[in-house]
């Protein structure tokens, strides 16, 4: 009987393992057929007798003329049940001039994704258009680059975010898009927001970084634009963006004092990432023990009730930012069970503080530029990933679904796919 996988242990931060692009390629890839090359004068033709190190050049489109015509993938489409997804062979995605067509090797799971796909899977099954395939995080490796694409050859490591989001949901969205998730063998990136696995990153590990990472960022970096020796409360310390964001504000932002929110049994984990004040939220009050102590920003990660007014206790009131990630109670997925009325409550808040509270509210978009820049802290060690654990295939995705629903996660919930 073979021997079993190690298990991952809670709360486990995890050390990079070094990526060998060579050794990580199947050799299936590699066809009797001549690679296609640029037209550009000088370029010739490299036959497949010719080693791995042969297929360096940039302009190689494909490592395999003969790539499969289909893919295995998570999939809402009309033959899936109303409220059910299932796992099907669908079409392989045409890598546009702009993207790279990657092979999946990792995925992970964010509150967004079961999110959206609860949605849409409970449209009727008969006016849906075409497979929908959740999933917005995916590290792989380059088997197709696009004609547009310079930064990316055949045979790179890249991570990044891909797929349908909601803020795409007004517009006409292309079959191409919603069928791009990380839930599938195959999918598409493309290059101007992605980025390259960090050395000695395995593809689990990038996998888990790229929405909650991007996230933190807007928040911390893009919104709040924290200074050196500011003071930051973070409101769910220990969850995926949380975890990073504790990371983000100690080593790129520098921030002097970073306080979290956070269960008792997460207190080492929030304290070993840089955490200087850690606060239970079941048993004490966060703007009760740091009342009058004039913070620079408070991120909202999980949906706090009464956020607005709790905050303004805490907060510098001349310049204090509160960073909503989250929303009003009533449409935040993390909070299933608000009443309707909870957007009233909210709004009212928003009324009644908004002059002592400087209030915005934070969403999330692919962006290389960011995700290349954290990356190197990443590949330094200075920033760790934070898996909780590690799912095997398409056909766990639902039972790190369930594990991710249930709010017990600390920090990320990935799919290793290779």
């Amino acid at each position: 009987m073979a021997a079993s996988q190690p298990q991952m242990s809670r709360h486990q931060l995890i050390q990079g393992r070094v990526f060998s692009t060579a050794k990580n390629i199947p050799s299936s890839y590699f066809s009797s057929s001549t690679t296609k090359l640029s037209s550009k004068p000088g370029a010739s033709a490299l036959r497949s007798s010719l080693g791995f190190r042969s297929l360096r050049p940039r302009r190689i489109l494909s490592l395999n003329a003969s790539l499969p015509t289909e893919r295995r993938a998570m999939v809402i489409d009309k033959d899936t049940p109303w409220g059910e997804r299932r796992i099907a062979p669908i079409l392989m995605p045409t890598c546009q001039p702009d993207q790279v067509l990657i092979e999946v090797h990792a995925a992970s799971v964010n509150a967004l994704d079961w999110f959206i796909a609860n949605i849409i899977g409970k449209v009727p099954p008969f006016i849906r258009q075409g497979p929908y395939v959740p999933g917005k995080d995916v590290s792989g490796v380059v088997v197709q680059v696009g004609s547009q694409v310079n930064d990316f050859k055949v045979g790179d490591s890249v991570f990044g975010m891909t797929g349908f989001s909601l803020s795409a949901a007004a517009g006409a969205v292309s079959p191409e898009k919603l069928a791009s998730g990380a839930y599938a063998e195959y999918t598409t990136l493309t290059a101007s927001e992605a980025s390259l696995v960090p050395a000695g990153l395995s593809h689990c590990e990038a996998a888990s970084l790229p929405l909650v990472l991007l996230t933190a960022w807007m928040a911390l970096v893009q919104t709040a634009r924290i200074q050196p020796e500011a003071k930051v409360l973070i409101l769910g310390g220990s969850g995926g963006v949380g975890t990073l964001a504790i990371q983000l504000a100690k080593k790129y932002c520098q921030a002097g004092t970073v306080a979290v929110t956070c269960s008792a049994d997460s207190a080492e984990l929030v304290r070993s990432l840089g955490a200087d004040v850690v606060i239970d939220y079941k048993t004490c009050k966060f703007e009760e023990v740091l009342k009058g102590e004039n913070y620079d920003v408070v991120v909202d990660a999980v949906g706090y009730d009464s956020k607005c007014s709790r905050s303004a206790e805490v907060l510098d009131p001349n310049k204090g930012m509160l960073v909503d990630l989250i929303g009003p109670p009533a449409i935040g997925y993390l909070r299933r069970s608000q009443r309707a009325d909870g957007v009233v409550k909210y709004a009212m808040q928003l009324l009644k503080y908004g002059k002592l509270v400087r209030y915005k509210l934070v969403g999330v978009a692919p962006n290389g530029e960011a995700l290349r820049a954290v990356a190197k802290l990443v590949g330094s060690g200075e920033i760790k990933p934070v898996i909780e654990r590690e799912f095997q295939g398409l056909e766990q995705v639902e039972d790190a679904f369930k594990l991710s629903k249930s709010g017990r996660a600390h920090g990320k919930i990935v799919i290793k796919m290779k």
